[in-house]
């Protein structure tokens, strides 16, 4: 038991590991090259991203529209529908434009339209491009369905989020 247990965990702690690398493709250094998990034990992972401009007044749905890949999970509608139950690794990202100094970004991964994560984070520099994620470890049920939502303090201000795979994105693999 305890060996499987252990097994189990170098997984996890693998999948991380690429997942936080950030394996570089290209010139973008925030674009992570997911190929490295296929022929991982995992047939089960999903990745969509931001492709449309889109605007943000205090806490916003990100209308993601583009899917990278999708396999054992269903992508549509701006969301990712779990066909499998299990522990799912989660990785959200957000970039967002021109934020003033003193003011807050919020990254927000819902599951069945409820808040089950949030990561803050605040400018120090006046209208500057700010990026977060936010990366957990979540128990899901087939059926649940997971979003991304972005907030700022600067309302009702809007400010445009940051277009693009590795900027405004979100990624889900199932780990056990």
């Amino acid at each position: 038991m305890e060996t499987e247990l252990q097994l189990q965990l170098a997984e996890i702690e693998r999948k991380l590991k690429l997942l936080k690398d950030h394996k570089h493709t290209g010139s973008d250094f925030n674009k992570v090259n997911y190929s490295d998990l296929e022929g991982s034990s995992s047939s089960v992972y999903a990745k969509a991203y931001l492709n449309s401009a889109q605007a943000t007044t205090g806490q916003t749905k990100v209308l993601l529209d583009t899917e990278v890949f999708s396999s054992g999970i269903t992508f549509a509608s701006n969301k990712f529908t779990i066909l499998t139950a299990g522990k799912y690794l989660i990785q959200a990202k957000i970039g967002l434009s021109a934020l003033p100094d003193a003011k807050s970004m919020r990254v927000e991964i819902y599951k069945g339209g409820a808040l089950i994560s949030r990561t803050r984070y605040m400018s120090s520099i006046n209208s500057v491009d700010m990026y977060g994620d936010n990366v957990g470890l979540f128990n899901l049920a087939v059926g649940d369905y997971i979003e991304l939502y972005v907030g700022h303090s600067n309302d009702p201000t809007s400010h445009n989020l940051i277009t693009g795979e590795g900027s405004t994105e979100m990624s889900l693999i199932l780990i056990s």
